[in-house]
């Protein structure tokens, strides 16, 4: 077809602009999704991890496995990759914590345990709800930087990127490498006789049931720990 005639076709135009912002960004059109929560992005390249709502019957959040992640290899055209097993295990891993319900679910991730993530409904789809800067936010991104090194990479610092959950404001909190390790230590309580015993780990909480990050002056966020 000519290409006057396909410029003065205005169906066509739009099915054209349409192909070339897919060929262009289709990683950034895909983040629209509103099952989509929120993303990882680290220092070391532009791949991206990103997290998002599983749904099951009636648009409801499945009640085995409520969440999913998933690779986008910007390093390879943008396609999309699972999660190794080790991935899953240790630093992207996560945990549903409580009753899986049709208008959310709360859940942590293995590196940030600290911070429960609220899955709320928000306009037509899913938001994740977190405490950044002890404001209830809503999380948009997440950001790891890394010092490379020795066998494994060094975490540095670990930013989270979102907005307020009352005005809509951007907010921004970064969290040093320091403060994620003291947040793993697991504080200890005293038993009824007095004898200094750990908190008991809730089934598969790993050996710290409540960790010391949570910010103490957010009722939200501790009552959700």
């Amino acid at each position: 077809m000519p290409e006057e005639e396909a410029m003065s076709n205005p169906s066509l135009r739009i099915w054209l602009m349409i192909g070339a912002l897919l060929a262009i960004c289709p990683a950034e059109l895909h983040a629209q999704s509103p099952r989509v929560l929120f993303e990882i992005a680290r220092s070391t390249n532009r791949n991206v991890l990103k997290y998002e709502v599983d749904l099951g019957e009636k648009g409801r959040p499945k009640l085995e496995q409520p969440v999913s992640a998933y690779w986008v290899m910007h390093e390879s055209g943008g396609k999309r990759e699972s999660l190794s097993w080790l991935e899953r295990q240790f630093a992207y891993g996560w945990e549903v914590v409580g009753p899986v319900g049709a208008d959310g679910f709360v859940f942590k991730l293995s590196a940030l345990a600290a911070r429960p993530i609220r899955v709320v409904r928000r306009d037509a789809g899913f938001a994740a709800l977190v405490s950044i800067r002890d404001r209830a936010s809503y999380l948009e991104r997440v950001f790891v930087q890394t010092k490379e090194g020795g066998a494994l990479p060094k975490v540095l610092y670990i930013e989270l990127f979102g907005r307020d959950a009352t005005n809509g404001n951007p907010v921004s909190e970064r969290i040093m490498n320091q403060q994620l390790r003291s947040a793993r230590t697991c504080r200890t309580s005293s038993s009824p006789r007095g004898e200094g015993k750990a908190d008991r780990p809730r089934p598969g909480a790993g050996s710290c049931s409540r960790p010391r990050l949570v910010p103490s002056k957010c009722r939200w966020a501790r009552e959700w720990s």
